[in-house]
């Protein structure tokens, strides 16, 4: 094979992986930027490109600071986090971001910095941001929900209270409080039956011992399938 040959087999080679490790950075369902020593922008997968609502043309080859708002990076101290990945070789992660691009909605993720060592040096770093807004909403008007229902529940004029599968008290309304005469610090942990009239205990104790068991079945068919 000549000479020629070879370099042109390498040079197609070449191409092949590029366009391969392209197709792998868009697949990833997180923003991905890899970034070299100088803080200037090696790469960026479709998702990142997408969410920024930036074009490759405006982002590979920029410095961070043309690609993120100054007052992120001073609040983030990305510019350092980066610089120490280069010079300790190690991953930061679980770092949290609040990132809004201009004329884009505020959107919530969370980093992190892995090192890309070649022979013991680091030689680039890749930034990955996974979104999770809407987790963060969810959760939110989860936190609302409850609060709105323990309102609720503690306003009601009847006694309304919850235990666990055992039968101990979990929650104990205000109204419980008012008309047992026991507050909620004095019942919480301790079983409902306690409270009963005494010929209802026995009873009260076999229906949560029914729950039990029918819970366990339950769970023990699920496991089967």
């Amino acid at each position: 094979m000549k000479a020629k040959e070879v370099q042109i087999s390498r040079e197609e080679s070449f191409e092949r992986f590029e366009k391969l490790y392209a197709m792998l950075l868009d697949a990833i369902p997180s923003s991905v930027l890899l970034i070299d020593p100088d803080l200037r922008i090696v790469s960026a997968n479709r998702n990142f490109l997408e969410k920024s609502q930036r074009s490759a043309a405006d982002t590979v080859g920029q410095r961070l600071e043309n690609v993120f708002p100054a007052v992120l990076l001073e609040h983030m101290d990305l510019a350092q986090r980066i610089r120490q990945v280069f010079r300790k070789n190690q991953p930061i992660r679980g770092e949290r971001i609040i990132y809004r691009a201009p004329g884009v909605p505020v959107r919530i993720y969370y980093y992190s910095l892995l090192p890309f060592s070649w022979e013991g040096k680091v030689e680039n770093t890749m930034l990955l941001m996974e979104d999770v807004t809407e987790q963060v909403r969810l959760s939110e008007e989860v936190r609302r929900m409850e609060h709105h229902l323990a309102s609720i529940v503690d306003s009601a004029s009847d006694i309304v209270l919850s235990t666990d599968m055992e039968g101990k008290i979990l929650t104990w309304n205000t109204a419980a409080e008012s008309l047992s005469g026991y507050t909620f610090k004095e019942v919480k942990g301790r079983f409902f039956f306690e409270y009963c009239a005494r010929e209802f205990q026995e009873e009260i104790k076999k229906v949560f011992a029914s729950l039990r068991t029918r819970l366990i079945g339950t769970t023990k068919s699920a496991v089967r399938v």
